[in-house]
């Protein structure tokens, strides 16, 4: 998974992309699967 999440967490930081379509160029579809790993890996749900 953290295949998936960092390049999410880099791509959250570094651009204005709403979360829904990081989580699809990361592979994990929607917002909701994303949000839901960076609560339980990072603690807290990404935010846009």
């Amino acid at each position: 998974m953290a295949q998936r999440l960092e390049p999410a967490e880099y791509m959250l930081e570094t651009t204005v992309l709403p979360i829904a379509l990081v989580a699809h160029r990361v592979g994990l579809g929607s917002g909701s699967p994303l949000r839901a790993h960076m609560r339980t890996d990072f603690g807290i749900p990404p935010a846009a």
